[in-house]
């Protein structure tokens, strides 16, 4: 009978597990998406506070630190318990639940009249929902600003001190021949002796433009969809690009969900190499374009703090 029992409780333990990880799929997708939580500047899951302690996610606002902690059960007060101790190292917190168990949870707080100051995040299938905004706190500590070198001048300072050779690698030689090396020839056969160019087309420097252009306008963490990027280059004053190729040649990173969501991203070897892409940029693009991407750059930094300014006051008690 014991063992049966202690068969039952792993099961059970498996599949709240499961449960969970498609709770983290659904908040993972809306937050790349940005059903919730417009205009962040990047997610980052499973992070340590320390002494033992880990957050399911945090959210980069600006200088602020948001916390997310996923619950699938039913609602208890030490979740509520649990979250309130994250706050040290955070600016806020949010319980995250399934929407059959996020207004039980609302219930339990607000009939005790404790947590108050947690928020409350439902996930759902189609579009998740803030249920109740998060009061912002000074934070406490700076381990996790410091622990993901969030300040972008310590960032940059990092970067130059990385081990990478500049001329090493396929995104350098990308950058630097303008091309990949292949071996086949033009008839599809393969060659042992001779290697032949594949130029980047157009299409693909333009969308090494447009990435790089709102990567400096906003954050170097925050995903781009496909639709997003489409467009700011129609804004530049482009009619096409084909980001694939920068994913081939990890210049940037591809995030999907299905065939219907697909985002990018610079790769932090893109980050080292920042001035062989400005570099390169200026040679292929041509004088008007890069001067737009500039010109550009200033004005989406500028609609982004407005709008984060706007945003953040939608789920957060400021």
């Amino acid at each position: 009978m014991r063992k049966k029992e202690s068969e039952r409780k792993r099961r059970r333990h498996k599949e709240m597990r499961s449960d969970e990880e498609s709770l983290y799929y659904i908040l993972e997708r809306d937050l790349d998406r940005e059903a919730v939580f417009q205009e962040h500047d990047g997610w980052y899951s499973q992070v340590s506070l320390g002494k033992r302690k880990r957050i399911d996610y945090i959210l980069r606002y600006n200088d602020k630190i948001y916390g997310i902690e996923v619950k699938t059960g039913y609602p208890k007060l030490q979740h509520f318990n649990q979250a309130e101790k994250y706050c040290v190292a955070l600016n806020g917190i949010f319980l995250a639940y399934p929407s059959d168990r996020v207004g039980e949870a609302l219930f339990l707080c607000e009939s005790k009249q404790r947590y108050l100051d947690i928020g409350l995040l439902s996930l759902t299938l189609f579009r998740s929902h803030i249920i109740r905004k998060a009061k912002q706190y000074d934070r406490q500590n700076e381990q996790i600003w410091n622990d993901y070198n969030f300040d972008e001048k310590k960032y940059w300072d990092k970067v130059k001190t990385w081990s990478w050779q500049r001329a090493d690698g396929l995104p350098a030689t990308i950058l630097r021949d303008e091309c990949f090396w292949i071996s086949y020839n033009p008839h599809g056969s393969y060659s042992e002796e001779n290697f032949y160019r594949l130029p980047l087309s157009k299409s693909d420097w333009q969308a090494l433009g447009v990435l790089y252009a709102i990567t400096t306008a906003t954050s170097l963490d925050r995903y781009f969809s496909w639709e997003y990027l489409w467009k700011l280059c129609q804004q530049i004053g482009w009619k096409s690009f084909y980001p694939w190729n920068l994913v081939q040649c990890n210049l940037a990173d591809l995030r999907s969900y299905g065939d219907r969501l697909s985002l990018f991203s610079l790769t932090p070897k893109a980050h080292f190499l920042q001035s062989s892409i400005r570099k390169v940029l200026k040679q292929k693009l041509v004088k008007q374009e890069w001067k737009k991407i500039d010109e550009k750059i200033a004005v989406w930094k500028q609609q982004h703090k407005e709008n984060q300014s706007k945003y953040e006051k939608e789920f957060a008690i400021l």
